[in-house]
């Protein structure tokens, strides 16, 4: 359960300007939008996916919680290195963020995805969204298209600040 009383999901909120209010995403503050760690990402995962060659990951029907540690070790940590890197960086995640969708939704569970990938899907958004506050330059609307059931993490950084519009 994650700080705001969901599963790890941050509660919307506004961002109040001079004349008016308007709905609207809000800056994440990575301590109160902390997700527990499922279990599967714990131990000696963690060295195995620093050990893994980036572009040759685990596939999630080999091993889920590899794949998903390896994503956010090995592509993740990659993400916000620089401003024009971005959208290849952006699309080799979503390219695997893609295989672990065709996988945890539909194959195993009749087009429902499965509780682990749903847990897998949330930590993979919480990583990118971490990510995205240790970025150093401003980037536009960025969005990684998870399963129909979990939603999109849409986010984007501008003033230094990032915003998301939605998570999974």
């Amino acid at each position: 359960m994650g700080a705001d009383g969901g599963e790890g999901k941050c509660a919307s909120a506004s961002i109040s300007g001079s004349f008016f209010h308007l709905p609207g995403p809000r800056r994440v503050n990575h301590e109160e939008c902390v997700m527990t760690k499922p279990d599967v990402l714990k131990g000696d995962i963690k060295s195995q996916a620093q050990e893994a060659d980036r572009h040759n990951l685990a596939r999630p029907a080999v091993n889920g919680a590899l794949w998903a540690r390896g994503l956010t070790t090995q592509r993740v940590a990659d993400l916000f290195r620089t401003l024009p890197g971005l959208p290849g960086h952006w699309m080799q995640l979503q390219n695997e963020v893609n295989a672990g969708n065709r996988y945890f939704y539909g194959v195993q569970n009749g087009h429902q995805t499965t509780e682990e990938g749903k847990a897998l899907i949330r930590w993979i958004a919480d990583a990118v969204v971490s990510a995205a506050g240790q970025a150093g330059f401003d980037f536009p609307l960025q969005q990684l298209r998870f399963t129909a059931d979990t939603g999109w993490l849409k986010l984007y950084r501008v003033g230094g600040r990032v915003l998301v519009l939605s998570r999974p």
